[in-house]
């Protein structure tokens, strides 16, 4: 093989290594993505128990 053959068959799987990388890199963003609106759902959740927690205390206080 020539020099040139060889830069070529390397450029080649360079692109096509790039070329994964790129998809990975997008995929990873989207799942960072649904991870973070997990994350504020799960905080909005857990403010809501908190609230439904200190309501419910207060109702048992005023029976008691």
């Amino acid at each position: 093989m020539s020099r040139a053959s060889i830069l070529a068959v390397v450029e080649d799987q360079f692109y096509d290594v790039r070329k994964r990388l790129d998809l990975q890199l997008t995929r990873t963003a989207e799942m960072q993505q649904q991870l973070d609106g997990q994350r504020r759902e799960i905080g909005d959740l857990r403010r809501t128990v908190e609230e439904a927690h200190s309501l419910l205390k207060q109702l048992v206080a005023k029976i008691a």
